[in-house]
């Protein structure tokens, strides 16, 4: 089975870190991290896990495909409308994240127990209850 690098599972947990310290305004936190987006490579992801990226880059941009968009027409569209989000579909969409990281955390687990993960050697990242 092709797994997700742990690469992804570092970047999420940094990006989910990121979230957490401005939880109170998640679409300003969503906007000041919003580089993640283009950091986390769709290449690096289990082929079971690259639709859900996909998916959120899909929410974060409204493109139809946004891995056919140049990198800088995908950034200033997900600036554009992230800005235009409610404080529920931040929400959402910062889940979303979440249900990604938790998921590319079991698959590393489920594939490599002998593998010490970094949610295993450092601090779990801190999800506060409007993540949860």
């Amino acid at each position: 089975m092709e797994k997700s690098n742990i690469y992804v599972l570092i970047e999420l947990e940094k990006f989910l870190n990121g979230l957490a310290a401005h939880y109170s305004d998640l679409q300003k936190a969503l906007l000041k991290h919003v580089a993640y987006f283009q950091i986390i490579e769709p290449d690096y992801l289990s082929s079971a896990l690259k639709p859900k990226w996909k998916g959120i880059l899909m929410d974060a941009s409204r493109l139809k495909d946004p891995y056919a968009a140049k990198q800088v027409v995908l950034k200033n569209q997900i600036i554009l409308t992230i800005s235009q989000l409610s404080e529920l579909e931040c929400y959402e969409l910062a889940m979303k994240i979440a249900n990604l990281f938790f998921e590319v955390s079991a698959e590393l687990e489920k594939t490599e127990p002998d593998t010490k993960l970094p949610s295993q050697s450092a601090p779990k990242p801190y999800l506060p209850s409007i993540l949860h």
